[in-house]
């Protein structure tokens, strides 16, 4: 689901790529993980602004991601969190604060 939105926003739409901009500068990867509902607190998913180091025990220390969760207990053709989740990522990427 992920890569679609992926596609539809940054290829299809025109919306830069949130790794290639320069409040996402050094930023290797998009990572979305997977998180159990109670880790959720009430939400089906949640995009973090600012980068996180990556959470991938093989990259080198220091390397840094952006980060999306979504939760387990989500159905992902009921539910479009992991879409919804990435177009906040490229909103942040765009803008140094995070509306509501």
């Amino acid at each position: 689901m992920l890569g679609h939105a992926y596609y539809l926003y940054c290829e299809s739409l025109n919306f830069p790529d949130p790794r290639q901009v320069s409040r996402y500068e050094g930023v290797q990867w998009i990572e979305v993980t997977i998180w159990h509902k109670d880790r959720m607190d009430g939400l089906d998913g949640l995009a973090f602004d600012e980068p996180q180091r990556s959470a991938q025990k093989t990259d080198p220390p220091g390397t840094k991601s952006i980060m999306a969760a979504v939760g387990n207990h989500l159905n992902p053709i009921e539910n479009a969190s992991a879409s919804h989740e990435s177009f906040h990522l490229i909103q942040y990427g765009v803008t140094y604060f995070k509306p509501r």
